[in-house]
């Protein structure tokens, strides 16, 4: 009998469904509850409306339908829970989306009730409270590997099978939000890739109006929206280097670092840690410091260098989700 697994999360970027794709691929028996797709809002009746408009307009309480809305996908995500049948793993990935209530009815439905977080603690502190509902929680950054029940561990790179159809159109690569931190290393590798011939696609997402009359007539992709992470990939397939920038607020890994590894491209980033581990190499993957960024052509005109095969399938999605369905219980 296959291990039952049920998903919960935000499905951000379209990275739900790919999880999900890998799982049925990886042999699982996988449901999902995500956070973004529960049924909409909607009016109880026009009285509600007419009280709503009240609150809004008259009250000055421009919070009111925003409560509103949150307090209807609250009730909607607890009945999910409530109506769950009883799972092998329940894996809930940033937990910090979902309200204590939900996540402890969640766990009444499994023996392995697993959490996983791709994101600095520091940047959402509220999740700490949460940590002791897990049977246990998994962090992306050592540093957060500071609870009774956490345990360090790395993103992944999707294994289920796809089409190898790269075509190189740029030399750089970077997505992104825009911010102000990262923008002047952003501006000088660009500067850099120009003066040796090299084509840039630096893609950043931002709202800020400001920010995009003062670019518009720049080579920078600005953006409103983020892109699927499917689009991502397709960006990353047609690259030759990809470019990681870290937030201040955590040294975890991101995304970036295994799609290198998956499809082979070189990576410049400014997270020193990556030396760390075990795949690091530094002729694929060069550490930004404040002296060295003139050595960057030398980096990106030598070959890839592959790794060893064992620490390859390390950090595949199969052996990651073998890493989150072990009940050690």
């Amino acid at each position: 009998m296959n291990h039952t697994i049920l998903l919960v999360m935000q499905n951000f970027a379209g990275m739900g469904n790919l999880i999900l794709k890998n799982l049925k691929h990886s042999g699982f028996d996988a449901d999902f509850i995500f956070f973004d797709e529960v049924e909409k809002f909607r009016y109880k009746n026009i009285f509600h409306k007419v009280k709503t408009f009240y609150h809004k307009n008259i009250l000055k309480d421009k919070n009111y339908k925003d409560n509103l809305r949150k307090e209807f996908r609250n009730k909607k995500l607890f009945e999910k829970a409530q109506l769950s049948k009883k799972y092998d793993t329940i894996l809930v990935i940033n937990a910090e989306y979902f309200q204590e209530n939900f996540l402890l009815e969640l766990s009444k439905h499994t023996n392995n009730f697993v959490g996983f977080h791709w994101d600095g603690i520091k940047r959402t502190p509220e999740i700490v409270s949460k940590i002791s509902i897990f049977r246990k929680f998994y962090v992306f950054d050592k540093a957060d590997n500071v609870y009774s029940n956490t345990e360090f561990l790395t993103n992944f790179y999707f294994d289920f099978p796809e089409e190898n159809d790269q075509e190189l159109k740029h030399n750089l690569l970077y997505i992104g939000t825009f911010v102000k931190e990262r923008f002047k290393k952003i501006l000088k590798i660009i500067e850099i890739f120009k003066k040796i011939n090299k084509q840039t696609k630096i893609i950043l997402v931002t709202l800020d109006k400001k920010v995009i009359k003062e670019h518009q007539n720049s080579s920078l992709d600005l953006r409103r929206s983020l892109l699927t992470y499917d689009e991502n990939i397709n960006l990353v397939k047609n690259s030759q280097v990809l470019l990681d920038l870290k937030l201040k607020e955590h040294n975890g890994l991101s995304f970036r670092f295994f799609e290198a590894m998956k499809y082979k491209k070189k990576l410049i980033t400014d997270n020193s840690t990556v030396k760390e581990y075990d795949f690091f190499c530094p002729e694929n993957i060069f550490v930004l410091e404040s002296n060295n960024v003139e050595e960057l052509q030398n980096f990106i005109e030598k070959p890839y260098t592959e790794i060893n095969k064992s620490i390859f399938e390390k950090y595949s999605f199969t052996n990651w989700i073998k890493t989150i369905t072990k009940n050690d219980e």
